[in-house]
């Protein structure tokens, strides 16, 4: 019985030992497929990009938040490659801020061993405020439309998601949280939109390098947007007092008064006159106003002139047989 109590005994320990060195075994394994990818992430002028995002795209999607420094770590597969990719939304939801620093950008593909790897430093582009305005075939907002932004690197797009992104009541395009329409973007990104009622969906990718106004109307898809601000773009212009407003084409006179250059709209065309202008005032044999031209050789000089002799001396001549 003792034997038999011994041989269990001894299959129960080995079996209990081979678990464990088995589940050592997976354990080591397990912690073998990962090694930390570090860096630093600055703005275009050197200073650091602190408080971002910072993801892995691989399948379990690592992300962390650089420090103050800029300084990031993440865990990523061994011997794999994989893109990284940034975004300013913090891990804990708060939203970005005008700072600087792209609402979205991809740092390209990176390739890792074994070991821990230092990426060194990673610069972002230089950003410029991008505008959007969605809206509907008929020109009016589209408030319902789902926008989204994303960064390019090679063929691959990285973005935060249409969660991260909105349209206001006036169709602007507008990081949800924030206080301000349009977003910082730098380098190569994807802007997009995507109408409820239709379901149809327009893309524009372009290289950012300026501040950027868009317009995406359903349609016909994106254009230039022209900015409409409270202020008037165009020379500031007086009228003339007693003319009026023209649908024609003004031409401008430039005239000083007082040492003010001012400019006065005038219609285009033949010129206007006053009904009273002395210039154009006709004078006849029975009117000092404006003569009717159906006064014919009652208006002629000549005929005045021979006219008025032959009744000076008709009157002579009456004077003279009267005086008989």
């Amino acid at each position: 019985m003792r034997g038999r109590y011994r041989r269990t005994f001894l299959r129960s320990a080995t079996r209990g030992l081979a678990v464990a060195t088995a589940a050592g075994l997976v354990g080591s394994a397990r912690a073998s497929t990962t090694v930390s990818v570090s860096g630093r992430v600055v703005c275009a002028d050197g200073e650091p990009a602190g408080d971002v995002t910072m993801e892995a795209n691989t399948n379990s999607h690592p992300r962390t938040t650089t420090d103050g420094d800029g300084y990031f770590s993440l865990d990523v597969p061994a011997d794999a490659g994989f893109y990284l990719g940034m975004y300013e939304y913090k891990t804990d939801g708060s939203p970005p801020k005008r700072d600087g620093v792209p609402f979205v950008y991809d740092f390209g593909e990176r390739s890792v061993g074994k070991s821990d790897a230092n990426l060194g430093t990673l610069r972002l582009p230089e950003t410029h405020r991008v505008t959007l305005r969605v809206l509907h075939a008929d020109g009016e907002p589209a408030p319902s439309a789902e926008p989204d932004i994303a960064a390019k690197s090679g063929g691959h797009w990285f973005g935060a998601g249409p969660s991260k992104v909105r349209v206001t009541r006036d169709g602007y395009l507008k990081l949800t949280d924030t206080d301000y329409t349009g977003v910082e973007l730098g380098g190569a990104v994807l802007l997009s939109a995507e109408f409820a009622e239709t379901g149809a969906k327009y893309e524009k990718s372009f290289n950012v390098t300026e501040p950027t106004d868009l317009a995406v109307q359903a349609g016909k898809g994106f254009r230039e947007a022209s900015t409409t601000t409270t202020e008037s773009t165009s020379p500031a212009t007086t009228k003339e007092p007693g003319t009026t407003a023209s649908a024609e084409t003004p031409t401008t006179s430039r005239s000083t008064t007082g040492g003010t250059a001012a400019t006065t709209v005038r219609k285009s065309g033949p010129t206007a006159t006053a009904p009273n202008s002395t210039r154009n005032r006709r004078r006849g044999f029975f009117s000092n106003g404006n003569g009717d031209a159906s006064a014919g050789v009652l208006e002629d000089p000549y005929f005045l002139t021979v006219g008025g002799f032959a009744l000076s001396v008709g009157g002579i001549l009456h004077q003279l047989v009267r005086g008989k």
